[in-house]
């Protein structure tokens, strides 16, 4: 009927995009309409839900100047816009299992997200291309480390080389 409200479309949802509604009101349509469905990604989601300013959403930004990226303070369940305190930062120390030591990088990683994680490991930090890869799935150590079921606690062990001065660096990548 002529000035009545169409029925919406159905639209798809993915983990990585959130619909955020559609780019024309279909509430009172006199003619043919096309409607676009408007999707947002998880990340840029989070930065307007978090009340960063627009200025300052992107995934490298700053906006609280704690020295931790956007991208990472989602990745990590930290707030952009207060300053992330050390300990929810990623950590590396050795452990000794019998007699077996390994260099353990420990994080936090929000639960429902769409960013990538990586770990690299190197010998030799004065090789820029000396990172590989490590095919390692991280143990999740703590299920709640925040208490609200959004964020856990997560580690990757890579054994130690031997040798009378074993050399062992470890980082973490995060990306979109």
């Amino acid at each position: 009927m002529n000035g009545t409200a169409a029925i919406a479309p159905t639209i798809s949802v993915t983990p990585r995009w959130f619909f955020t509604g559609w780019d024309n009101a279909f509430s009172n349509v006199t003619s043919d309409l096309v409607v676009t469905a408007q999707y947002q990604t998880a990340f840029a989601s989070w930065a307007t839900s978090s009340g960063v300013p627009v200025a300052a959403a992107a995934p490298t930004a700053d906006p609280d100047a704690d020295g931790v990226a956007n991208l990472l303070e989602y990745a990590f369940g930290s707030s952009p816009t207060l300053a992330t305190p050390a300990s929810v930062l990623p950590a590396v120390a050795p452990r000794t299992v019998g007699s077996d030591s390994f260099l353990v990088l420990t994080h936090r990683r929000r639960k429902a997200t769409a960013v990538v994680t990586a770990y690299q490991q190197s010998t030799d930090l004065s090789n820029p291309a000396g990172w590989t890869p490590l095919d390692l799935a991280p143990v999740v150590t703590n299920p709640d480390a925040d208490g609200d079921g959004l964020v856990e606690l997560v580690e990757v062990a890579v054994p130690l080389p031997s040798g009378a001065d074993p050399k062992l660096f470890l980082r973490l990548s995060v990306s979109e």
